[in-house]
């Protein structure tokens, strides 16, 4: 993983172990059609950006920018 400049989290467990939550996080992507985007970036105090990081390539595919998604 990157040395991020902000702060960016994976999904914690109660999202990662219910596929309700993790269809929530679910989002278009240009490589697979649709991905779970597991780590995300905050602004605000409510705001999120979901993103998947591809390591192998060293790309940052963003699927969501927005408020809080629902726990």
């Amino acid at each position: 993983m990157p040395n991020w400049t902000c702060k960016v989290t994976p999904e914690g467990k109660t999202v990662r172990n219910s596929s309700k939550l993790r269809k929530a996080r679910r989002f278009r992507s240009i490589k697979t059609g649709s991905q779970f985007f597991m780590w995300h970036a905050r602004f605000g105090s409510r705001g999120r950006i979901h993103l998947h990081f591809d390591a192998e390539n060293y790309e940052v595919e963003i699927g969501y920018i927005g408020w809080h998604l629902p726990l």
